[in-house]
């Protein structure tokens, strides 16, 4: 009778540790894939924090658009290394803060464009970005933006 009680209370334990171990590893990967919820606007995250993904984009749309100011030709055009960083930076927070997938599928556009135009000197490549991610822009930190600036950011959509 004791030998049964002993077996009985051995595979109870052996089944506890491996339903317990198999829980554990579960629990494991889930939290490693993702401890942050996806960021879609600008309302979404910590704006006091530092390198916010609505930094990125709008430092990245107003560098551009104020680069673009004025310039007719590729060869006219200053600070092609300055903007291709500008948007690798933008991508790269992007995906480090968790935005959305479409949020970083549109900076990854803008910045294969900013590629293409340097690589070719095609201004029409960086107009096509600058309209990308002004949209982006607009639309992502449309919660954040005052009234003006939204006014500005559509103003120049349409130049």
């Amino acid at each position: 009778m004791k030998k049964i009680l002993y077996t009985c209370f051995a595979v109870v334990v052996a089944s506890t540790l491996w339903v317990g171990g198999q829980s554990k590893l579960s629990k494991t990967t889930v939290s490693e894939v993702s401890n942050e919820p996806n960021v879609y606007t600008a309302a979404d995250e910590d704006l006091q924090d530092n390198g916010t993904i609505s930094d990125g984009i709008h430092n990245t749309s107003i560098f551009l658009n104020d680069t673009l100011k004025g310039v007719s030709d590729f060869s006219d055009y200053r600070g092609i290394e300055v903007i291709k960083d500008y948007s690798n930076a933008a991508v790269r927070l992007a995906k480090k803060r968790n935005a959305g997938k479409s949020i970083i599928e549109k900076l990854i556009q803008a910045e294969q464009l900013i590629q293409e135009a340097a690589a070719n000197e095609n201004i029409s490549k960086l107009q096509e970005a600058n309209k990308i991610l002004l949209k982006l822009d607009l639309e992502f930190n449309k919660d954040i933006l005052s009234k003006e600036e939204i006014e500005s950011i559509k103003s120049k959509l349409h130049e």
